[in-house]
């Protein structure tokens, strides 16, 4: 069975910790630059979801994007949610 991932990581992880980790790793300027981008399995059903958290700016789209309908559903899905 295909199941969708979803962001349960994002829901235990505040907004400004993946941000704090890069200032430690690197410095402040390159945390504040840095954007979160899942790149799991985004589907119609689970996008929502994602781009809902904080924590994360954007996704990138596998193989859902071979599918021109299934596509088209994401960026739908998004779209209602900006």
């Amino acid at each position: 069975m295909n199941l969708p991932a979803l962001p349960l990581l994002f829901l235990f992880l505040p907004s400004g910790v993946p941000e704090g980790i890069l200032a430690k790793l690197y410095d402040a300027k390159i945390a504040k630059a840095a954007r979160i981008i899942y790149g799991g399995s985004v589907n119609p059903i689970n996008v929502a979801a994602f781009v809902r958290e904080e924590t994360i700016d954007g996704v990138l789209v596998g193989h859902a994007s071979v599918n021109a309908k299934e596509f088209l559903k994401i960026i739908s899905e998004v779209i209602k949610k900006q």
